[in-house]
Formats: C-alpha cells, sequence, structure tokens
C-alpha cells in the first residue's frame, strides 16, 4: 500500500497535480497513524492480558495459603481452649485436699492438655513475596488490596498474647514439672510425691496459666476476631 502511493505522488507531481497529491498524502498519513495506534492498542492489550495472568496466579496461590492459615487458626484456638478447659478443672478443686474422691483422676485427665503451648504462625509467603516485590499492585480488588497489606499488623497484634503464654510455659511451667512430675504428668507412679499439690507453687502457677489462656481467648477478643475475619474475607476474594 505505501509502495502504491510512493508511486502515485511521483506521477501527480510529474503532473502538477498538487491537490490531488495533498489529499492522498493525507491519507498515506492517516494510514500510518491508524497502523500505529492499532499495534500500540495490540501491545497494550498483551500487556494487560499478561498482567491478569500474573493477578490470577497470586489470587490462587493466595486462596490456598490462607485457606491453611485459617486450619491452622481453627486448630490452635481449639487446643487453648482445651487448656484453659483443664485449668478450670484443677482450680474446681482449690485448696486441694489430698484425700479428695477422684482427685488424682481429675488433675491426671487435666494434665494431657494443660502444659502444651500453642502459637499461630501463619504461612504468608505469598503477601510477603507480593509486598516486597511491589506485585501487590497487581491486585485489582481495592478491598483485598488494603486486606494484604494490613496483614502482616495484624497478626503480629494477636500474636502478642500467645507469646507471653508461651514464654510462662517454656521458662516456669516446663521446668516446674520436670523438677516435681513424670515426664507425661502420671501423679499416680509412686515416687510422685503428691503434698506438692496442695502447695501455692503449684496454685499460683496452674492459676497464671489459667489468665494466660484467658488473655488470649477472652481478652484479646477483638484481635482474635479480626484474624478470623480477615481471613474469612481475603479467602472469599480471592475464590478462583
Amino acid at each position: 500500500m505505501i509502495s502504491f502511493y510512493k508511486k502515485l505522488r511521483k506521477r501527480m507531481l510529474k503532473d502538477g497535480k498538487n491537490r490531488k497529491y495533498l489529499k492522498y498524502a493525507i491519507g498515506e498519513i492517516f494510514l500510518v497513524v491508524i497502523g500505529i495506534l492499532i499495534a500500540l492498542q495490540v501491545s497494550n492489550w498483551n500487556e494487560n492480558r499478561k498482567l491478569h495472568h500474573r493477578e490470577m496466579v497470586y489470587l490462587k496461590s493466595l486462596h490456598e495459603e490462607f485457606i491453611s492459615n485459617k486450619a491452622q487458626f481453627d486448630t490452635v484456638i481449639k487446643n487453648h481452649k482445651s487448656a484453659l478447659k483443664a485449668c478450670n478443672s484443677i482450680i474446681n478443686q482449690f485448696p486441694i485436699q489430698l484425700l479428695t474422691p477422684g482427685l488424682n483422676d481429675t488433675i491426671q485427665t487435666a494434665f494431657l492438655n494443660l502444659f502444651k503451648r500453642y502459637t499461630f504462625d501463619p504461612t504468608q509467603g505469598t503477601v510477603d513475596a507480593m509486598i516486597n516485590s511491589s506485585s501487590i499492585e497487581l491486585i485489582s480488588n481495592d478491598t483485598l488490596r488494603q486486606l494484604l497489606i494490613s496483614w502482616n499488623d495484624i497478626v503480629i497484634d494477636y500474636q502478642g498474647e500467645e507469646a507471653l503464654a508461651a514464654d510462662f510455659v517454656r521458662n516456669k511451667l516446663d521446668p516446674y514439672t520436670m523438677k516435681n512430675f513424670q515426664w507425661d504428668g502420671d501423679i499416680f507412679d509412686p515416687r510422685f510425691d503428691q503434698t506438692i499439690l496442695p502447695s501455692l507453687e503449684f496454685e499460683n502457677i496452674i492459676r497464671q496459666r489459667q489468665q494466660d489462656l484467658l488473655d488470649i481467648l477472652e481478652n484479646s477478643t477483638k484481635e482474635m476476631e479480626i484474624v478470623k475475619e480477615t481471613m474469612d474475607q481475603i479467602i472469599e476474594l480471592t475464590k478462583p
């Protein structure tokens, strides 16, 4: 097409037909401009398609990541509640009387859950990678993007009470039980000195454990609910 215009332009210049040549020259320019615009449009379309594909890949990864995190969170909360129930069952016996019927059975059962420590440590490799590489801007949903940006701070706020409870178990509760109880807390072992059960030290340790669990499950209810609601929203907004 371009070569045709070139030949026509030369012929018209030779014949002195300037007005007709001007029309054809404008047409030639118009075709070139249209060609450039079409090329740019195709290029933009291809780029947008690539960006959309990357967004879909991230959304899939985020969905799987937060499904896993939600399952872990539910398990952690369930275990916190089991430990709190164990504390309550022992505290109900205070002040402990060694000859109380069923006392040993109650404490033995409680020990199965009392000293285990659980913490919520979500996987957030995809979120961190997106934020660190500025790929978070690929997320077209404004609500989802803001949830992902705030996720790390939300987790840190919640983990504060869990960290305190875990430190108490690690630094106080574990050493105490290693010194005074059998490995699995078997108080029916003839070597176990039952006289420690009525002591103030044992009572205070159990009460502190209870308070730490209450701080997680009740006093920090707002943080716990924010974590749960945020995960639910992210899971919903990243559905395939």
